[in-house]
């Protein structure tokens, strides 16, 4: 469940023998994409028990700002693959990063939460008493989220810890970070 690489990566760890492809997930290859689907979801419903609040509120609300599925298509893939692969990438993709907005929520971290999705790659603004997640991508292998407070648009960028697996302990340590960010931009300079 780390924020959107594991769901890129997950292209990147196709087994194709002649004409089959057997997606692999988590270590595991599966014989149908739904199956890997399956067990990508059975996978964040064992880690959502783990994950908690960091134990910081910040009276403001957030916007996560990420990429729509047709983004994704055209520029979060590279070379073209059949178009059975393609849509599992994407769903694979979808379902990862649908989690961050739900991590945040169960964070407690911000008044409220919405989410939006973006068509291109311009930079959101943030209003007055509010913040928006950005997750750009570079390229398809780095995405990059980034804090946007508003209404002058401070921006902090937020690091993925990469030295653990993926799942909740992950993604506990990144909203910490996102919750510590936020305080720091909401507080006066």
């Amino acid at each position: 469940m780390k924020p959107v690489n594991a769901a890129l990566c997950i292209g990147l760890l196709l087994f194709v023998a002649g004409c089959a492809v057997k997606p692999i997930y988590r270590g595991t290859t599966y014989d149908a994409f739904p199956e890997a689907l399956k067990a990508q979801q059975a996978y964040f419903d064992q880690e959502r028990p783990k994950l908690k609040s960091p134990g910081i509120h910040v009276d403001s609300s957030i916007r996560v700002v990420l990429p729509s599925r047709q983004y994704f298509k055209t520029h979060g893939v590279t070379g073209t693959p059949r178009e059975d692969v393609l849509n599992y990438l994407l769903d694979a993709t979808e379902a990862n990063v649908s989690t961050i907005p739900e991590t945040i929520r169960k964070a407690d971290v911000f008044r409220d939460i919405s989410v939006e999705y973006y068509e291109s790659p311009g930079r959101p603004n943030a209003a007055r008493g509010e913040f928006a997640l950005w997750l750009q991508l570079p390229n398809p292998r780095t995405p990059t989220w980034t804090l946007l407070a508003g209404p002058d648009n401070t921006e902090q960028r937020l690091l993925t810890v990469t030295g653990l697996d993926q799942g909740a302990e992950r993604l506990n340590i990144w909203v910490q970070d996102l919750a510590e960010a936020a305080r720091k931009l909401s507080q006066p300079n």
